[in-house]
């Protein structure tokens, strides 16, 4: 009797699993979808910042950074500032801004919508070594979610040319005004 209901289980769980993977196509997110092309963005972006032994900048970094988008042909310019505090566990990095601005061309394909943006950036951060300010190329790209009609969710990385190479990794939540 025992091995009768387990085949029965097995049996029911494997008609499910062929009901569900051939009975589904890709998602329909039309109802979720509004493009954002020609409209202004308003986002907060939470990234972890990872230099390569920057003088004064040798460990990893949060930083909080509030971003605004403009429509300029088939993309955005974007405008940013990150602002990020030593956090008491690496003590050496008092405070770092970074002002950047960048153009975001977004690609959709069937599945997702991803993104590019390359840009400049200007840093300034205080440490217990002094003081520094350096400026560079950015270079960024990403995946969007779109979780409601006017509101996505990102992630994204980017890396920051600055003396050395500085990876960034997070997470971009905007708005469509």
């Amino acid at each position: 009797m025992l091995k009768v209901r387990e085949l029965m289980k097995r049996i029911t769980f494997l008609i499910s699993a062929c009901w569900c993977f051939l009975g589904t196509t890709a998602p329909d997110l039309s109802q979720l979808q509004t493009s954002e092309r020609g409209r202004f963005l308003l986002g907060l972006g939470i990234q972890f910042l990872v230099p390569d032994e920057l003088p004064g900048f040798t460990n990893s970094q949060m930083v909080f950074c509030p971003r605004f988008y403009f429509p300029v042909g088939p993309g955005h310019f974007q405008l940013g500032a990150s602002y990020g505090t030593s956090t008491g566990k690496f003590p050496e990095l008092d405070q770092i801004f970074i002002a950047e601005t960048a153009y975001r061309v977004d690609f959709e394909t069937r599945f997702f919508t991803g993104f590019l943006f390359p840009g400049l950036v200007y840093s300034r951060y205080f440490s217990a070594n002094g003081e520094y300010k350096k400026a560079g190329p950015q270079l960024g790209w990403g995946i969007i979610f779109p979780l409601a009609r006017s509101f996505r969710m990102s992630a994204e990385m980017r890396a920051l040319a600055l003396e050395k190479l500085v990876m960034g990794f997070g997470a971009n939540f905007t708005f469509s005004l």
